[in-house]
This record gives structure tokens, sequence and C-alpha cells, in this order.
């Protein structure tokens, strides 16, 4: 299996049989979710290749796709979580070249709204959300080549 395609594990009885979801270029980072609060789970993929992240609503297949450009490069990093606690899912993607960018992407109703949350000033490659002070508040956490970053809603 190469690592240019987001592939379908799909359960059939004695094992999982890969179904190509998407193919053409470099995917990394991958999550599922309702995105866009609407009850459809949908997928959510970095295609490195082309600075894009793609969400994929399924209808029978995968062709269902949005694009959704991103200024940067980014590789593996990618979050659907409710980061600001305020009971919506948002799409955190991190930059991994140049000025290590986190943004932030809330679906408005009609289409995605990037937020840039700020720069961490190094090459990003892992993120995580939740209380980590335990003082009930959510924050996004940024690491890479020179640490942990944490960001804070305000």
């Amino acid at each position: 299996m190469s690592n240019d395609s987001a592939v379908e594990q799909v359960q059939a009885g004695i094992g999982w049989v890969p179904v190509p979801v998407f193919t053409g270029g470099i995917v990394d980072g991958i999550v599922s979710g309702d995105g866009r609060g609407d009850g459809t789970a949908r997928l959510y993929a970095t295609h490195t290749s082309v600075n894009t992240l793609k969400e994929f609503t399924f209808d029978g297949s995968w062709t269902n796709t949005t694009n959704i450009s991103l200024p940067f490069v980014s590789y593996g990093a990618l979050l659907l979580t409710d980061g600001r606690g305020d009971g919506s899912e948002h799409l955190y993607v991190e930059e991994f070249l140049l000025g290590g960018n986190t943004l932030e992407f809330t679906w408005d109703g009609v289409s995605w709204t990037p937020l840039a949350l700020g720069a961490a000033g190094q090459q990003l490659i892992g993120a995580a959300v939740g209380d980590a002070r335990g003082d009930g508040v959510k924050r996004v956490y940024s690491s890479g080549g020179f640490g942990v970053i944490e960001f804070t809603h305000q």
C-alpha cells in the first residue's frame, strides 16, 4: 500500500479489505467526524502535495469532495475537535515549514472560515486539544522542532 492515498479499511468477516477513498498525491493528517455540525460524519485529510485540506462526504461513494485551500505545507497534525470549548467542532491544521502557523477552520454554514492562532516559529508535526492544566479550559497544543506551544482562546 503506497502512502500517497487515503484508504478505507472495511471489515469483511475474515479481515480488513482496503477500499481506495482518494489517490493522487501525498496525504498525511486524517480525521473523521461531524465538522459542519449537521449530523453528517465526514472524512478530512491534508493533501500535502497541493496544500489542500480535503473534506470527503460519503453518499454511496467518496466522490463528493470539498477542497479547502491551505496557505502552507502541512504534514501530519490535523484535529477535528472543540478546541474553544464552545460546543462546536473546529478543524485545526499546522504548518510544517517556515513559521509554524496553526489555523483553526470553522464551518459558518456556507464555507470554512480560517483563523490564524499564531506562529510557533518552528516546524509543527503534532497537535492535541484538552484541559491539560486541569482548570476547565480547553487549549490547543502544538509540538515540533523546538518543543510544545500552547494556544488559549480568549
